[in-house]
């Protein structure tokens, strides 16, 4: 599904949020909220990417890239950071990965 970064529905100005499903209009060239959609035969689904979003995707890229890179360092390089450098480390990935899980905080 394609994404789009309008901000509002460009009919009735509803403003939209980060992941929410709006609708391309080919005929008028809008981007409509649900409501607004539903009177048009031809539409295509979109998904809003507000800034938080991509800011949160890359987060989480960077966060997946260092933890391939731990997988893949020696246990001798691992063994060797401050313990308290290690379990803040350890922390920050599980909170980041139960983030990217859909759970709560």
């Amino acid at each position: 599904m394609k994404t789009t970064s309008i901000r509002n529905c460009q009919v009735c100005g509803k403003p939209f949020s980060d992941c929410d499903i709006v609708y391309f209009v080919p005929l008028d060239n809008n981007i409509v909220c649900p409501e607004c959609a539903y009177k048009h035969d031809s539409r295509e689904k979109r998904v809003f990417e507000g800034e938080s979003t991509t800011k949160s995707l890359d987060k989480q890229i960077k966060l997946l890239q260092a933890v391939k890179f731990l997988l893949e360092c020696p246990q001798d390089v691992i063994d060797s950071l401050d313990p308290d450098d290690r379990a803040k480390l350890c922390a920050k990935i599980k909170k980041s990965l139960g983030k990217a899980g859909g759970n709560s905080e």
